[in-house]
């Protein structure tokens, strides 16, 4: 995934970076693999730190998908830090690059893995690199049709709970449920 979304950054650095007067031409390739880093990182942190449906709803299936401004933000102060720490980059500049770039690079993320004629960003394989292969073996496709279907337009706690218990043996509510189920996918016992 990172080599795609290295491409990614590459294909829509041109004015946040590429053309910045702020950045010399020679760190133009630094500067994108650091901000590629950050991006990563905050999808990454994002997945880890319990905001993984946040991430979820930018590939949802409906033709809805929503980035929300804390996924964003998030990825966004990843990127800044990212940027800081690995090119030398002031602040200043590097939030002016981010808030540019961040939009652009998870917007084109969503239509690219929801591009069923898109084969170098899977969905599953894109959520399989931000949990560390946790998630290898989920059918994401169809957690993602049945938040698409809820009806409330948010992926939440319940949510993943309602789809949890609906995948358990037999029909009847899985006890250990949406704890086991997300446990694992979470870092968790």
């Amino acid at each position: 995934m990172i080599n795609n979304l290295v491409n990614l950054v590459q294909q829509l650095s041109g004015k946040a970076i590429i053309n910045n007067p702020e950045i010399p031409n020679e760190q133009n390739n630094t500067v994108i693999q650091s901000a590629t880093e950050g991006i990563f990182k905050g999808l990454q942190n994002q997945a880890m730190s319990g905001g993984l449906g946040q991430i979820l709803n930018m590939f949802n299936s409906s033709g809805n998908n929503s980035i929300s401004d804390t996924l964003s933000r998030n990825v966004q102060s990843a990127v800044v830090s990212s940027l800081m720490e690995k090119s030398g980059i002031k602040s200043g500049i590097a939030k002016g690059i981010a808030s540019q770039l961040v939009p652009l690079v998870l917007s084109a993320l969503s239509k690219h893995a929801t591009d069923p004629k898109n084969s170098n960003f899977n969905i599953s394989d894109i959520l399989s690199s931000l949990t560390g292969g946790q998630t290898k073996g989920m059918d994401i496709g169809s957690l993602l049709d049945k938040f698409a279907g809820n009806g409330d337009g948010k992926l939440d706690l319940n949510d993943v709970t309602s789809f949890f218990s609906k995948k358990s043996s037999g029909g009847k509510s899985n006890e250990g449920g949406i704890m086991g189920a997300l446990g694992s996918l979470l870092g968790g016992k």
